[in-house]
């Protein structure tokens, strides 16, 4: 069941209409074309977070490094340990190739 148009919290007022996505969106938009002027650095904000396309790329990555590191048999690892192993296998392959660049760097023997 949708939910009716009700006014948002705290912003002088202005009613959201949250029966749809579009409709939310839409009511945001206009918020901000009607007044940007009033909040300027506020609207330049908006328009940086209006621009960034929302994904889960590195959540995924994360979860399947965990799943390389700790299978299904491990799933209720404490997090903790979660934790430490991957700064360990960060910390690993970051100490690699500072030593590759160092070597790179010292030339031939």
């Amino acid at each position: 069941m949708p939910r009716s148009t009700r006014p948002a919290a705290g912003c002088m007022g202005v009613v959201v209409d949250t029966t749809s996505m579009e409709a939310f969106t839409n009511s945001i938009l206009l918020f901000w074309r009607r007044n940007g002027q009033k909040f300027p650095t506020w609207a330049v904000a908006a328009r940086i977070m209006f621009a960034m396309t929302p994904n889960s790329a590195s959540a995924e990555r994360v979860f399947s490094l965990l799943k390389a590191m700790f299978g299904d048999a491990r799933a209720s690892s404490l997090s903790d340990l979660i934790e430490d192993s991957l700064m360990l296998k960060f910390n690993k392959a970051k100490r690699k190739a500072e030593k590759e660049m160092m070597e790179q760097a010292a030339g031939p023997n």
